[in-house]
């Protein structure tokens, strides 16, 4: 049975979204499995409204169907939005910041209980590593 997950970013992310999804699959295959790939539909802003329903309502299915959530940092209000959902849900988050990159927003909800900082791709690994093997994270039940 596959770890479900969620990967949450800013649209201007979408390449290192795409990017981080590709090393993910490589590394894990079929242990890992994205609930919902929002990059692949493009910009949202000119759709009509209907799609964007569509679409906000498939990222919030998404987060939802997903055992953690990944944040890759820096995020917008969408990301706040599925961190939010995750929260309330309970579920394991890794805030992930890759090498270089600074948290240059302090928002209080990234120290929630459910919350990991993560801090380069190898550290990403090794906590959804743990994830899988152990089918725990922070005390509840992942798998």
């Amino acid at each position: 049975m596959s770890l479900k997950y969620y990967l949450a970013t800013g649209a201007r992310n979408t390449e290192a979204h795409k990017q981080l999804v590709q090393n993910l699959r490589a590394r894990f295959g079929d242990a890992l499995e994205l609930t919902y790939n929002w990059a692949l539909t493009g910009p949202a802003e000119d759709l009509s409204q209907t799609r964007q329903r569509e679409i906000a309502e498939a990222e919030l299915e998404g987060v939802r169907q997903a055992d953690v959530l990944i944040i890759l940092w820096p995020g917008s209000l969408g990301t706040h939005c599925e961190l939010g959902v995750a929260l309330a849900m309970e579920k394991p988050v890794f805030l992930y910041t890759p090498v270089g990159t600074e948290v240059d927003r302090f928002c209080i909800f990234h120290h929630a209980h459910t919350v990991t900082p993560v801090y380069g791709m190898e550290s990403l690994y090794a906590q959804l590593a743990d994830v899988i093997l152990l089918g725990t994270k922070n005390g509840s039940n992942v798998a």
